[in-house]
């Protein structure tokens, strides 16, 4: 077939063999967008120019997915967690609060784990908020926070010790 095919339709035919799947693209974009959050790597990565030479070597056709999905993506997921959070902490019925505070390279990060326990009695280690602190880390700044998360979670009543 291709010796009565003009050059231009058959590189389009070979073009369109390297085409993957809409599943197999999004499953690839799940692990990539799993691997971006397990090694805080940055959000264009995988757009980047020897990154897609890889890429398309182990799987002709794929493009990572671009900064902008990542993005998308990332806050899709948040916004799930927290409603499958939500519905996590109704059942509760008390919950003990750990703040930790940390600086990375002159960034201030804030971690509140909520502790609760199962009908097994098996404590229960639970992330309520993760975010970059900004400004001084004074306790009014931290207690400011603490009560916000507890009010977006629903959870003042519940908390049995911070």
């Amino acid at each position: 077939m291709d010796g009565v095919m003009y050059t231009s339709q058959v590189q389009q035919r070979e073009a369109r063999s390297n085409v993957i799947k809409p599943d197999r693209k999004l499953e690839l974009d799940k692990a990539a967008l799993e691997c971006i959050i397990m090694d805080g790597r940055q959000f264009g990565d995988f757009r980047r120019a020897s990154m897609s030479k890889f890429l398309n070597v182990i799987c002709p056709g794929y493009h990572g997915p671009s900064r902008k999905t990542v993005r998308r993506q990332l806050g899709l997921s948040y916004h799930k967690y927290r409603k499958e959070l939500r519905a996590t902490l109704a059942s509760v019925g008390a919950i003990a609060i750990t703040v930790d505070i940390w600086t990375k390279k002159q960034t201030s990060f804030i971690c509140l784990t909520g502790h609760a326990f199962n009908k097994k009695y098996d404590s229960i280690p639970i992330v309520l908020g993760f975010r970059r602190l900004s400004g001084a880390h004074r306790a009014n700044n931290l207690k400011n926070y603490i009560i916000y998360e507890m009010q977006q979670l629903d959870i003042e009543e519940k908390v049995c010790a911070i």
